[in-house]
């Protein structure tokens, strides 16, 4: 009993002592500072062809020719890119004038906006009234959720939008309707799949409140947030918002972005029904990878299953407001329906708003948040721990063997490609990682084959070949003149 008393009272005196102003600080200053040692013991390890696509768009924002690409990331265009919205770009070309051209100049740019994550997490929570280690425990899961350190340690543009949008509920709950429509549409200017969030998020607000005064000026927030890639898309398209996913979407058919041609070989205005059997085939490995990637989110089973304990204790009110977010959180799935992607490092800030939700439904019931938000922690710890445990190890061999060994071929197909400086360097469809690695590094144009390749007919691949004139195309064995130059 002794025991126990003493427990009871440790947890109060962490709730008051993260209940305190400063300690948000803390914790903002212990992630800033154990996330850069990780980044810089991990490097480039984790980058992806999206990390070196950033990088090389970031270049493009003061060299006056704004978002022109040497590196083909999709056929979709064949000059200016429609890859990404330039949230993320223009941050970090802004992080680059600060910090330095450094590679991972993208992970110190994430790691402030992880920090700055966690303040807003802090106010909000403290303005729904939560303990201050349930304050604590929506921090961690989300910086310690796997998929977000991934996002984070490759540079990518996922803890930025998350940034964007967790400042606009913040901005919301402080009354400044405007401002968080801004930050909603500045949230889409990172992500495209962000503007749906942002949506989903208006209607959930004016279902709730009711107030059509203030969703007519967050509308018109996020119009003004989104305005320089409408600008930008029309101005290099002709089209309000464009998106090289765009035709993906409408493809009756199953289809990738990567593909060749960027076009549907069947719409969905031609084929309706086949159009919505191929919505409806993705519902499956969609729910599949939602519910296989949450297990990396503990803290949000830990306070679904406090709310659930307490249901009947709730008012209809608050049984309601659940339901309803609820709902919108599945509708804001959609556009992944849509295209037939189903990463788990897009689920970050579905599994952020339910566990808030959980939480604030917990705390409506009158259930004491602090036990159950120490558990939340535990599991949170352990699973965070485990993934950078891993991929510090992962990274001691990376950089010793696979670093060099990448850094080699590199040099190597420079070689090959200098001697015929105006051709594009056409890589395998299965190294598109190579491909923007080598684009940035070397300045030349790269492209990788078409991931729909073999599939294609020899006329569609006469049509694609004809399309990249002049060009060279890398064998995997060797990159000597006759093996490199076909054309």
């Amino acid at each position: 009993m002794v025991c126990a008393n003493s427990f009871v009272t440790k947890i109060h005196l962490l709730d008051d002592s993260f209940e305190r102003r400063s300690s948000v600080y803390w914790v903002m200053a212990v992630f800033a500072v154990g996330f850069y040692f990780a980044a810089r013991a991990i490097g480039v390890m984790l980058f992806n062809p999206d990390s070196w696509f950033y990088i090389e768009m970031s270049e493009t924002v003061f060299n006056g020719d704004f978002y022109r690409f040497h590196t083909n990331r999709s056929y979709f265009s064949t000059e200016y890119s429609a890859a990404f919205p330039p949230g993320y770009p223009v941050a970090l070309a802004l992080a680059r004038v600060v910090f330095g051209g450094a590679t991972l100049t993208s992970g110190v740019l994430n790691i402030c906006a992880a920090a700055a994550t966690v303040y807003a997490l802090f106010k909000i929570c403290g303005l729904l009234n939560f303990h201050g280690l349930a304050r604590l425990a929506v921090a961690c899961a989300l910086l310690l959720y796997p998929q977000y350190m991934d996002e984070l340690f490759a540079g990518k543009a996922m803890p930025l939008a998350v940034l964007f949008f967790v400042f606009s509920f913040y901005a919301l709950l402080t009354k400044r309707v405007f401002l968080s429509g801004v930050l909603l549409g500045g949230s889409a200017l990172v992500r495209f799949d962000f503007l749906v969030y942002a949506l989903c998020f208006q209607c959930a607000v004016f279902v709730l409140n009711r107030k059509p005064k203030d969703a007519l000026l967050s509308f018109c927030g996020v119009l003004l947030g989104i305005a320089p890639w409408v600008v930008y898309s029309f101005t290099r398209f002709g089209e309000f918002w464009v998106s090289d996913n765009s035709w993906v979407a409408v493809s009756a058919m199953k289809a990738y972005v990567l593909d060749y041609p960027a076009a549907p070989a069947v719409s969905a205005l031609v084929n309706p029904g086949l159009w919505l059997a191929r919505l409806f085939g993705n519902i499956p490995p969609l729910v599949k990878s939602v519910f296989s990637s949450s297990a990396g989110f503990p803290l949000l089973y830990v306070f679904l299953a406090a709310s659930l304990f307490k249901w009947r204790a709730l008012l209809p009110g608050a049984k309601n407001k659940l339901l309803l977010i609820c709902l919108f959180v599945v509708l804001s799935l959609f556009p992944y329906l849509l295209t037939g992607y189903y990463d788990k490092r897009y689920f970050a800030l579905v599994f952020l708003v339910l566990s808030v939700a959980f939480i604030y439904t917990a705390r409506e019931a009158k259930l004491h948040l602090s036990g159950f938000a120490v558990l939340g922690l535990l599991l949170t710890f352990y699973g965070g721990g485990a993934y950078l445990t891993d991929t510090l190890a992962r990274a001691a061999d990376y950089s010793k063997y696979k670093l060099p060994a990448e850094n080699r071929r590199i040099a190597e197909l420079l070689a090959c490609h200098q001697k015929h400086p105006d051709h594009t360097l056409i890589f395998s469809a299965d190294t598109l990682y190579l491909t923007a690695w080598y684009g940035l590094t070397t300045g030349m144009k790269a492209a990788s084959l078409p991931t729909n390749f073999e599939r294609m007919t020899d006329l569609e691949k006469q049509f694609y070949f004809e399309s990249m004139r002049p060009y060279l195309k890398v064998s995997k064995t060797s990159v000597g003149d006759d093996e490199c130059l076909i054309n």
